[in-house]
């Protein structure tokens, strides 16, 4: 997945991650799997992975990120 979003931003932008210690009631293990959407409601994805990720990426580029809100920590939240 990291590989996958690091594709779609342009080259030579590096992508940071905070990894933190788990806390109680963290998930340890995840995995999607729409088969039984599919099997019991006729799901059909209309996006496919890199049209949402794509999506996310410039949602956060033109909201969050223009705007400084990327910054924003609970300490200088309350200074807006």
């Amino acid at each position: 997945m990291i590989q996958f979003q690091t594709r779609l931003l342009k080259k030579g932008k590096v992508l940071f991650f905070d990894i933190k210690p788990k806390r109680p009631g963290d998930q340890l293990h995840t995995r999607a799997n729409i088969n039984k959407a599919r099997r019991i409601l006729g799901y059909e994805p209309r996006t496919s992975l890199e049209e949402a990720l794509r999506a996310q990426i410039t949602w956060y580029k033109e909201k969050i990120f223009s705007q400084g809100l990327h910054k924003l920590t609970p300490n200088n939240l309350t200074k807006l």
